[in-house]
């Protein structure tokens, strides 16, 4: 229990960021500013922005047309409003129609926003809705996600693994070898 206007105080709601459908734009941009982890990292993240869930951030990220592994520092201006706009788009569909059908409101009704009002999430090998290549499933950490590749390909060098996303390393001289590890003097 929380009285009244003191929700921000209550040890389980004490951490969590703001709530993201009621971030304006310009809050958004600051939320994002600075950050360098992943796009979908940081949207997960309910400590920095509350109340996006692994089943809408498929959506929200195809929305965007951004590739879940994206760094957030490598986002444009326009891509951050664009994410902004995209969370709006994938959630409020869900909050019109009182959440997800797994999920229960504060009356025990489930909601209303059924599978086939998801558009990309969950649907591995099923058609792009934009351009008809098929969905893969890709593991983004300890949980998957469901993205277009030809819709939210990972631009070069914007990632978080890969050579494109490491900065080259100068070659090093090898250093010769010592006596005494088991390697003969020359």
């Amino acid at each position: 229990y929380a009285a009244d206007g003191k929700l921000d105080k209550h040890t389980m709601s004490a951490k969590l960021g703001p709530n993201v459908v009621d971030v304006t734009k310009a809050q958004f941009r600051e939320l994002v500013r600075g950050r360098k982890g992943t796009v979908k990292s940081f949207l997960l993240d309910q400590e920095r922005i509350a109340g996006i869930g692994n089943a809408y951030v498929h959506d929200i990220l195809f929305l965007a047309r951004l590739h879940p592994q994206r760094k957030l520092d490598t986002l444009s201006a326009a891509e951050v409003d664009g994410l902004w706009q995209a969370i709006r788009d994938g959630l409020l569909p869900s909050l019109r129609k009182g959440g997800a059908w797994y999920e229960k409101g504060l009356t025990g009704k489930p909601g209303g926003f059924q599978r086939e009002d998801i558009i990309i999430g969950y649907s591995a090998g099923k058609p792009c809705p934009k351009c008809r290549t098929k969905i893969v499933k890709i593991r983004t950490g300890s949980n998957a996600t469901f993205i277009c590749p030809k819709c939210q390909a990972m631009r070069k060098g914007a990632g978080r693994r890969g050579a494109a996303a490491r900065p080259k390393r100068k070659p090093t001289a090898r250093k010769p070898a010592s006596k005494g590890r088991g390697v003969h003097a020359r």
